[in-house]
Protein backbone atom coordinates (compact mmCIF):
# COMPACT_ATOMS: atom_id res chain seq x y z
CA UNK A 1 0.00 0.00 0.00
CA UNK A 2 2.69 2.41 1.07
CA UNK A 3 4.50 1.89 -2.50
CA UNK A 4 1.46 2.50 -4.57
CA UNK A 5 1.05 6.02 -2.26
CA UNK A 6 4.72 6.90 -3.15
CA UNK A 7 4.79 6.46 -6.83
CA UNK A 8 1.27 7.95 -6.77
CA UNK A 9 2.68 11.01 -5.42
CA UNK A 10 5.66 11.28 -7.52
CA UNK A 11 3.48 12.64 -10.24
CA UNK A 12 2.19 16.02 -7.71
CA UNK A 13 4.02 19.37 -7.19
CA UNK A 14 4.18 20.89 -3.74
CA UNK A 15 4.28 24.84 -4.04
CA UNK A 16 5.90 26.40 -0.65
CA UNK A 17 5.51 30.64 -0.51
CA UNK A 18 8.27 31.97 0.83
CA UNK A 19 6.72 34.49 2.55
CA UNK A 20 6.85 38.46 2.56
CA UNK A 21 10.03 40.15 3.42
CA UNK A 22 11.19 39.52 7.61
CA UNK A 23 10.11 43.42 8.33
CA UNK A 24 6.52 42.87 7.18
CA UNK A 25 6.63 39.37 8.65
CA UNK A 26 7.64 40.54 12.16
CA UNK A 27 5.37 43.52 11.46
CA UNK A 28 2.24 41.01 11.14
CA UNK A 29 3.07 39.10 14.15
CA UNK A 30 3.46 42.00 16.02
CA UNK A 31 0.38 43.19 15.17
CA UNK A 32 -1.37 40.00 15.84
CA UNK A 33 -0.02 39.11 19.23
CA UNK A 34 -0.37 42.51 20.40
CA UNK A 35 -3.68 42.65 19.54
CA UNK A 36 -4.66 39.05 20.71
CA UNK A 37 -8.00 38.49 23.28
CA UNK A 38 -5.98 35.97 25.23
CA UNK A 39 -3.32 36.40 27.61
CA UNK A 40 0.28 35.46 26.23
CA UNK A 41 2.58 33.06 27.67
CA UNK A 42 6.06 34.41 29.62
CA UNK A 43 7.54 33.30 26.09
CA UNK A 44 5.20 35.20 23.43
CA UNK A 45 5.07 38.15 26.36
CA UNK A 46 9.13 38.35 25.49
CA UNK A 47 8.77 37.91 22.26
CA UNK A 48 6.29 40.68 22.17
CA UNK A 49 8.48 42.79 23.65
CA UNK A 50 11.10 42.33 20.78
CA UNK A 51 8.96 42.66 18.07
CA UNK A 52 7.92 46.11 19.80
CA UNK A 53 11.37 46.80 19.67
CA UNK A 54 11.50 45.96 16.31
CA UNK A 55 8.29 47.50 15.21
CA UNK A 56 8.59 50.73 17.36
CA UNK A 57 8.36 52.81 13.59
CA UNK A 58 5.73 50.52 11.93
CA UNK A 59 2.29 50.39 12.15
CA UNK A 60 0.90 50.34 15.88
CA UNK A 61 -2.58 48.35 16.82
CA UNK A 62 -5.48 50.35 16.95
CA UNK A 63 -6.22 48.25 20.60
CA UNK A 64 -4.75 46.32 22.98
CA UNK A 65 -7.36 44.49 24.59
CA UNK A 66 -5.09 42.51 27.12
CA UNK A 67 -3.51 44.34 29.82
CA UNK A 68 -0.29 42.68 30.08
CA UNK A 69 0.42 43.22 26.52
CA UNK A 70 -0.39 46.77 27.25
CA UNK A 71 2.43 46.71 29.88
CA UNK A 72 4.75 44.83 27.83
CA UNK A 73 4.13 47.73 24.91
CA UNK A 74 3.83 50.46 27.63
CA UNK A 75 7.25 49.24 29.42
CA UNK A 76 9.26 49.33 25.55
CA UNK A 77 7.69 52.38 24.60
CA UNK A 78 8.45 54.52 27.93
CA UNK A 79 12.02 52.99 27.08
CA UNK A 80 12.49 53.81 23.70
CA UNK A 81 10.96 57.65 25.14
CA UNK A 82 7.43 57.27 23.63
CA UNK A 83 4.20 57.99 24.29
CA UNK A 84 2.72 55.79 26.77
CA UNK A 85 -0.52 54.08 25.84
CA UNK A 86 -4.13 53.15 27.41
CA UNK A 87 -2.85 53.58 30.97
CA UNK A 88 -5.87 54.18 32.20
CA UNK A 89 -6.00 52.65 35.52
CA UNK A 90 -4.23 51.95 39.14
CA UNK A 91 -3.61 48.61 38.13
CA UNK A 92 -2.03 49.56 34.29
CA UNK A 93 0.47 51.59 36.32
CA UNK A 94 1.29 48.85 38.57
CA UNK A 95 1.84 45.99 35.29
CA UNK A 96 4.49 48.95 34.05
CA UNK A 97 5.90 49.60 37.10
CA UNK A 98 6.59 46.07 37.06
CA UNK A 99 7.77 45.78 33.98
CA UNK A 100 10.06 48.33 33.67
CA UNK A 101 11.88 46.76 37.20
CA UNK A 102 12.22 43.39 35.23
CA UNK A 103 9.47 41.79 37.24
CA UNK A 104 6.22 40.01 35.93
CA UNK A 105 3.69 41.82 34.17
CA UNK A 106 1.08 39.42 34.92
CA UNK A 107 1.48 39.93 38.76
CA UNK A 108 1.58 36.68 39.76
CA UNK A 109 4.47 36.50 41.26
CA UNK A 110 5.99 39.55 43.22
CA UNK A 111 8.55 42.38 42.28
CA UNK A 112 10.88 44.23 43.77
CA UNK A 113 11.48 47.43 42.44
CA UNK A 114 14.92 48.60 42.64
CA UNK A 115 16.17 52.23 42.17
CA UNK A 116 16.51 53.72 38.74
CA UNK A 117 19.15 55.98 37.59
CA UNK A 118 18.32 59.79 37.85
CA UNK A 119 18.03 59.72 33.62
CA UNK A 120 15.43 57.12 33.47
CA UNK A 121 13.65 58.68 36.40
CA UNK A 122 12.91 61.77 34.40
CA UNK A 123 12.24 60.08 31.66
CA UNK A 124 9.27 58.51 33.40
CA UNK A 125 7.81 62.05 34.78
CA UNK A 126 7.95 63.59 31.41
CA UNK A 127 5.85 60.86 30.55
CA UNK A 128 3.95 60.30 33.62
CA UNK A 129 2.72 63.97 32.85
CA UNK A 130 1.90 63.14 29.22
CA UNK A 131 -1.34 61.50 29.41
CA UNK A 132 -3.26 63.93 31.30
CA UNK A 133 -6.36 62.45 30.03
CA UNK A 134 -5.45 59.40 31.77
CA UNK A 135 -4.73 61.08 35.29
CA UNK A 136 -8.61 61.41 36.54
CA UNK A 137 -9.49 57.79 35.78
CA UNK A 138 -6.07 56.65 38.14
CA UNK A 139 -7.08 59.19 40.87
CA UNK A 140 -4.88 59.72 43.96
CA UNK A 141 -3.61 56.45 44.11
CA UNK A 142 -2.31 56.53 40.49
CA UNK A 143 -0.71 59.35 41.58
CA UNK A 144 1.09 57.53 44.39
CA UNK A 145 2.17 54.75 41.98
CA UNK A 146 3.23 56.86 39.50
CA UNK A 147 5.77 58.51 41.96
Amino acid sequence: MHDELVAAAGDRLTVLHLGEPAEAEASRLYLALAGSTTPHGEADLTLLGELAVACADGTQPETIPVRENRAVLNGVRLTLGRPLVAVDTTTDVLRLACQVSGGDATLRTPTRFGRRHRRARRRHRVHRRAPDAARPLCGAAGEHLLR
